[in-house]
């Protein structure tokens, strides 16, 4: 009973509450914003899993979360081009509350795919958040202009169901499960870049130096934590011993 109500949690925090969050975030911020908001999750992946007691941070790695944490507060101040509750701010506020909720997803998934297979925690996540989806969804059906969905809408569709949000996440849940959280959350860093570079290069999308520096304490935070997570110490040799046959 413990175990169906953690995934009826995971399904929530990742399926749910973190893709309307991403989703409507993205649909009002650009892209390179959003992506460099959502390089904060190992951060958030970090702080949740040392709270929960999954792990222990030095100081040294208290010294790279602030770093992110200030990376991450300028791209939104900087992604921002208004104020109101419809411009981008709003949106950046938003991927901010993504970043969270998926920091939140993988550091509570490390307790989950412990007894429970990756794919199976997938699966089942997946099968809590559809009828909600499919509910939200539903409710905006009348608002869709049809006749403007064409076949690259159904493949984004397709692509966006079925490999990032299916496929890709039972590979994240697998590496959870095989190298911990915070290890897994690292590789998160290469999203701001992909994004960044998909942003200029197919919407055409400026980038500001603000994000620029934003985007490196990001990054060079997570780094610092990276280099700050603690090796396991070696245990001590035992004692030789004594020859009292003598």
């Amino acid at each position: 009973r413990t175990r169906a109500v953690q995934i009826v949690v995971l399904g929530l925090l990742g399926y749910v509450l973190y893709q309307i969050s991403f989703i409507v975030g993205v649909d009002h911020t650009t892209s390179g914003s959003a992506a460099l908001i959502m390089a904060a999750s190992p951060l958030w992946t970090a702080l949740l899993s040392r709270l929960a007691g999954y792990e222990r941070l030095g100081a040294l790695a208290w010294l790279g979360l602030a770093l992110s944490l200030v990376g991450t507060g300028l791209v939104v101040i900087a992604g921002a081009s208004d104020v109101t509750i419809g411009g981008s701010l709003y949106g950046n506020l938003l991927m901010l509350l993504a970043s969270v909720l998926w920091g939140a997803y993988t550091a509570y998934n490390k307790s989950v795919v412990h007894d429970v297979s990756p794919t199976g925690a997938t699966f089942f996540g997946i099968l809590v958040a559809l009828p909600i989806l499919f509910g939200i969804g539903l409710w905006h059906a009348d608002a869709v202009q049809w006749q403007r969905v064409d076949l690259w809408v159904w493949a984004a569709i397709v692509f966006s169901g079925g490999l990032s949000t299916g496929l890709a996440v039972a590979i994240w849940n697998t590496a959870v499960k095989n190298v911990g959280a915070s290890n897994t959350a690292v590789y998160d860093n290469l999203v701001p870049f992909v994004a960044l570079l998909g942003g200029v290069v197919l919407l055409g999308e400026a980038i500001t130096w603000a994000q620029i520096t934003g985007g490196l304490l990001i990054i060079g935070g997570l780094l610092v934590m990276r280099r700050a997570r603690r090796t396991p110490t070696p245990p001590a040799p035992e004692p030789a011993a004594i020859d009292r046959t003598q």
